[in-house]
């Protein structure tokens, strides 16, 4: 899937829950869990800010991103995701199965974005929601 249009699917699933919370007058924030190390992220953070930002949210004014990284060691998953929790972020974006678990592991109230290469997506809960390659709407 090329990078444009992944970041398209993702922006799109991760605006549905936030409006409502919006509405509340709080700035919602979103936990990002990352399994590479931080200097690779930005390949995917800058742009996701940018595409966020055309459809609406703007870090600061409507919206606030927490991430963290695990640095390439899965092991670290786990400590992170309760740190996200522990942060009280309205949603979580995680990518790649040990990561998923881990955010899932976590929590059971917090509504998670969940990026894997579409294989066994249904083995998660519906607490977790994957972006699919239809496109996306606007809520």
């Amino acid at each position: 899937m090329k990078r444009r249009k992944f970041i398209a699917l993702l922006g799109g699933a991760v605006a549905w829950p936030l409006a409502a919370r919006a509405q509340q007058g709080r700035i919602p924030v979103i936990g990002v869990l990352r399994p590479n190390r931080q200097h690779v992220v930005e390949t995917f953070a800058e742009p996701f800010r940018r595409y966020m930002k055309a459809i609406g949210w703007e870090v600061g004014r409507n919206i606030r991103f927490l991430f963290v990284w695990t640095e390439g060691r899965s092991e670290r998953a786990q400590a992170l995701a309760s740190e996200l929790v522990a942060q009280n972020v309205d949603l979580i974006i995680t990518f790649g199965d040990p990561a998923i678990r881990a955010v899932q592991g976590a929590t059971q109230a917090i509504p998670i974005v969940a990026m894997t290469d579409g294989k066994n997506i249904t083995r998660y809960n519906s607490q977790i929601v994957s972006p699919t390659t239809e496109r996306p709407k606007r809520f």
